[in-house]
């Protein structure tokens, strides 16, 4: 099916024929019968917003704000995970998991109309600021954990963190947390 390599207009639109010998000087068809551009050698691709852009303009320097990740130390780090496990214990209730404990800290997540009927009753609660405090050292020390390897400190429950640290007081249990650490198992 080839057809007359004439250009038809309709409108504003410019319609051009389908036309095996044209597309054949722009590329070929591989076995599967997909069409492959062929790359023209001295043909450089041009993008005429990337030509408008004055390159004299352009910042030289980067800002002095900026700092890099590997400068500041992280406080954690210097800490041992069954230290950081116990941290979190501390701010977790009974049986309660950490998810549900940043819920907790987080207040509640209340509709806008929800929120204006409470106001005008005058109930409108408002989270603590020692709650928000709370909150991000959760936040943090379940971050860090979880960057560590930790992948299930979020569904973790207080009582597991509990025994887990119960079991690193005991002889053994800090070969099972260097161990842990180093993924070993």
């Amino acid at each position: 099916g080839q057809e007359a390599t004439t250009m038809r207009q309709d409108g504003e639109q410019v319609i051009t024929p389908f036309n095996l010998e044209d597309e054949n000087e722009e590329g070929h068809f591989d076995e599967n019968g997909n069409f492959i551009f062929d790359k023209k050698t001295g043909e450089e691709i041009r993008d005429s917003w990337l030509d408008s852009i004055d390159m004299q303009k352009l910042p030289t320097a980067v800002p002095k704000e900026t700092v890099s990740k590997e400068s500041t130390p992280d406080p954690l780090s210097k800490r041992s995970p069954t230290e950081i496990l116990t941290q979190i214990v501390a701010i977790l209730k009974p049986s309660e998991s950490v998810t549900k404990a940043l819920k907790r800290l987080g207040g509640t997540q209340l509709s806008a109309s929800q929120r204006l009927k409470l106001k005008k009753k005058g109930q409108l609660a408002t989270n603590s600021q020692a709650d928000k405090e709370l909150l991000e050292k959760l936040t943090s020390l379940s971050d860090w954990l979880l960057h560590q390897g930790r992948d299930t400190i979020y569904q973790d429950t207080y009582e597991k963190l509990n025994h887990e640290i119960k079991q690193a007081s005991g002889s053994w249990s800090y070969f099972y947390m260097f161990t842990a650490e180093l993924n070993l198992f």
